[in-house]
């Protein structure tokens, strides 16, 4: 009778300890997440870093960005479309002026505002540099931890090594996916993001 109060007893202390370990190791990426954004806020440069793989979320943005640059072209030129000589001239300029928004936006304060507001940070200009250096850094100051209540948020597995952190933003109609990878079995990186627009 003692053994068999001993051996459920047992039983009940393993079931509650794999449910528990379980439970935690299905929660890391939120514990990531959140650590990443707390760190951000804080300014906290050298604990957010832990969790951005620099190099990958670079390479995902290179051709959304220079899509994004290539918009804006076409919205100065005021033409839909643009001929392949055109195309031709201006590439190296787009992917140079794509490489200086990359570099402007791929770290913490840069991605704060893009994970907050959906807008890449531009330091690209010539002449306007040290303008659009200030209305950044105004930008940067604005974004408050309260612009994620004006979000649609969807958090969600894509695989048991891949978290999703999804967020809408109706202000311009952009939708944000960063993309999280397992480092460990508690560990969690940033590696990429997707930017879309939506109707």
């Amino acid at each position: 009778m003692v053994f068999k109060k001993l051996k459920s007893t047992k039983l009940f202390f393993i079931l509650a300890l794999f449910t528990i370990t379980t439970g935690y190791i299905y929660a890391t990426p939120y514990i990531s997440i959140i650590s990443l954004k707390n760190a951000i806020e804080r300014r906290d440069i050298e604990k957010a870093n832990k969790f951005i793989n620099y190099k990958k979320v670079r390479k995902s943005l290179e051709k959304e960005v220079q899509k994004e640059v290539m918009t804006r072209i076409l919205e100065k030129e005021e033409s839909p479309t643009i001929s392949e000589l055109q195309l031709l001239i201006l590439k190296p300029l787009i992917k140079k002026v794509s490489e200086v928004m990359i570099e402007s936006t791929v770290n913490p304060n840069g991605l704060r505002v893009l994970l907050y507001t959906g807008d890449l940070i531009d330091n690209s200009g010539s002449e306007e540099v040290e303008m659009t250096k200030l209305v950044n850094k105004q930008n940067i100051s604005k974004v408050q931890s309260n612009d994620f209540q004006k979000q649609k948020i969807s958090l969600y597995y894509k695989s048991p090594n891949i978290f999703i952190l999804e967020s809408k933003i109706p202000e311009n109609n952009r939708k944000v996916i960063s993309l999280w990878r397992r480092k460990n079995i508690i560990d969690w990186h940033l590696t990429a993001i997707r930017l879309f627009y939506y109707k």
